[in-house]
């Protein structure tokens, strides 16, 4: 079963959470922020599902009674969140991969071509690849990839994804200068649908990437063990947990686990120590490093765990959303006053109309009460001014308000600035997949010389080239959409304002001789006809 809402991916990490164990202590504090960040970016419905934990609660709603559980709901949706995070990342994606990457595969690695269009299981290029890896950095700051050969004799390489989630820890080692992992741990559980029993089936496995110990006459091997086999069957959730039909199955398959990973030798493996044991090879050879990759914002580092990007972003939403609960209350009870009877006796009878008092015992007082709206003014221009800032934390192609006019050289420095961050996300995607690309041929007999000589792959940088101001921008775009232009026209436009580059005559001249002659063909015919002789393009009639 293919899961893709937050409530399922949240149920899905409640209920592999005691393998976080394995991790190294930054993973369970990583987890919090990533958790945070996935609420976010589905949106609103998605926090105020969480309830009080991102929404302060206040003492008038709490309790569980009816009463208080309708005023809380109240409270809740009053309040609006933001969708600035989505948005962002929509767009930090779409700038970051407008434009496909460069890739080069010369010498031997020729043989990696198919690649540029078949680089993932589901039959995905590398421009996917690149534009799903951006995006994940973008949203939890760590992404990673795992070159797999192919079954059979061809020359066959895929590159499999694995959320932040699944990486749990990492061993590097140290030589010649050069940092390698000698050990991965992933978690590769999966809750899949039995349509046997019609339940959902939870199935814990780790798996271990690593390398044998290399000896004075042979080099490390790099090779895969996976543990785990038995599948638990999941009654329900409840709390964003999972409930285990039979507890004692899960402790003992978490336990089956946990036993062979203690009895397991990583430097010289025994494969009946393990459920799965596989030497990945092609062509007959193997490898000395094992082709993983940990992509992070700012580094291909397995031992640094970086916050994600939009983290302060989303926080920012968040707060915004609080405060806007707070200031809707407020207009609420401003709005809706309350009917107060005061100095009335409990044993004297009091008749109420529908918006208005029958009778009142003499001496017996009668007031609507509104709350005080002094500082309502006040509330709504701070959560203006923290929406405005939540704007600029993330990227706006018009760019920032008050600067919509501002000379070319003065928005090329506020552009760089915005686009710092996102340069070096750029920068370190495009290494991680080109890392990957040069295990491929690494495989293939290539040296490393030759793989980096003869690999390449070079992400887009000229989304932080602008020539134009961002009224400019706007215009065009604004234009682009209400005039139906074709990109070429939109090119022709942006030359001509000097909006951009224009493109080299050599390329250009032959495109405007073609469209002379036919402009020029077209004019004779026209002639043609009018003394009415054939026009050229016609067929002869035959004899």
């Amino acid at each position: 079963m293919i899961v893709k809402s937050t409530e399922a991916r949240s149920r899905q990490a409640a209920a592999v959470f005691t393998l976080a164990q394995l991790a190294v202590p930054e993973y369970s504090e990583m987890l919090k922020l990533w958790e945070i960040c996935d609420d976010c970016f589905a949106g609103e419905t998605a926090v105020k599902a969480k309830g009080d934990k991102y929404i302060y609660r206040p003492s008038s709603k709490q309790g569980d009674s009816a009463l208080a559980r309708k005023a809380w709901e109240a409270y809740k949706g009053r309040g609006k969140f933001p969708d600035l995070p989505s948005e962002s990342l929509e767009k930090m994606v779409g700038v970051l991969c407008a434009k496909p990457p460069d890739v080069t595969f010369s010498g031997k690695a020729e043989r990696l071509e198919f690649l540029r269009n078949y680089a993932t299981p589901f039959r995905d290029g590398l421009d996917a690849l690149f534009s799903r890896t951006v995006e994940n950095v973008l949203r939890s700051g760590r992404y990673c990839l795992l070159l797999e050969p192919d079954n059979g004799d061809g020359t066959g390489f895929h590159i499999n994804e694995y959320r932040a989630r699944k990486f749990l820890r990492a061993k590097v080692n140290y030589a010649d200068g050069e940092s390698y992992a000698k050990l991965i741990l992933l978690d590769t559980s999966s809750i899949d649908y039995d349509y046997s029993i019609w339940k959902e089936v939870y199935s814990p496995q780790i798996t271990l990437l690593a390398l044998t110990e290399p000896t004075g006459t042979a080099p490390a091997v790099y090779y895969q063990a996976k543990f785990g086999s038995s599948g638990v069957k999941i009654a329900g959730y409840k709390g964003g947990g999972a409930v285990w039909e039979d507890p004692e199955q899960h402790r003992s398959a978490l336990g089956e686990i946990f036993g062979m990973l203690e009895a397991f030798r990583i430097d010289d493996p025994e494969p009946s120590g393990c459920t799965v044991f596989n030497v990945p090879d092609k062509f007959g050879q193997t490898l000395d490093r094992i082709p993983f990759s940990c992509i992070n914002p700012a580094s291909l580092n397995f031992m640094r765990f970086e916050r994600p990007p939009l983290l302060n972003l989303c926080l920012q939403c968040l707060h915004i959303l609080n405060a806007d609960c707070d200031h809707q209350q407020a207009l609420y009870m401003t709005t809706d006053p309350v009917a107060v009877i005061s100095s009335a006796d409990a044993e004297r009878k009091v008749e109420l109309g529908a918006d208005r008092v029958l009778f009142l015992p003499e001496g017996a007082k009668f007031d609507y009460v509104s709350a005080n709206s002094a500082g309502l003014e006040q509330q709504s221009r701070n959560i203006e001014q923290m929406t405005t800032a939540a704007r600029e934390m993330g990227i706006s192609l018009s760019g920032a308000d008050g600067i919509a006019n501002t000379p070319v050289g003065t928005m090329q420095l506020f552009r760089n600035s915005q686009t710092a961050r996102l340069q070096t996300v750029n920068q370190t995607c495009g290494k991680g997949i080109e890392e990957q690309l040069r295990f491929a041929g690494r495989w293939l007999g290539m040296t490393p010389e030759e793989t980096a000589r003869d690999i390449r792959f070079t992400p887009s940088s000229d989304f932080a080239e602008i020539k134009a101001t961002p009224q400019e921008c706007v215009t065009l775009a604004n234009a682009r959409a209400a005039l139906q232009l074709t990109p070429e026209e939109v090119r022709k436009y942006s030359e001509k304002n000097g909006l951009a580059d224009p493109r080299p005559w050599a390329e250009v001249k032959p495109e405007l001789d073609a469209i002379e002659a036919e402009n020029h063909q077209a004019r004779l015919n026209s002639v043609a006809g009018a003394f009415g002789f054939d026009e050229e393009n016609e067929e002869e009639p035959e004899e």
